[in-house]
């Protein structure tokens, strides 16, 4: 992927210079649910209707135990 340049409604999100972040792919597609965290990988996935991003965590992020959602 680090040949091309993706957009969504005009904007990139993700160019050959720049990774996409969690942060960018949630401002430009909005989350219509959470992301789901893979522990056995530190694998954090974020899905949308026919795509889905995924992204390595590491320890500059802390992942909640979705269990504790309501």
């Amino acid at each position: 992927m680090n040949k091309v340049k993706l957009k969504y409604c005009g904007v990139p999100f993700s160019t050959p210079q720049v990774k996409p972040t969690i942060e960018q792919v949630d401002q430009s597609f909005g989350a219509t649910h959470p992301g789901v965290y893979i522990a056995e990988k530190q694998l954090f996935v974020l899905n949308f209707r026919g795509l889905s991003f995924d992204f390595q965590i590491n320890s500059t992020y802390e992942v909640s135990d979705p269990a504790s959602y309501s």
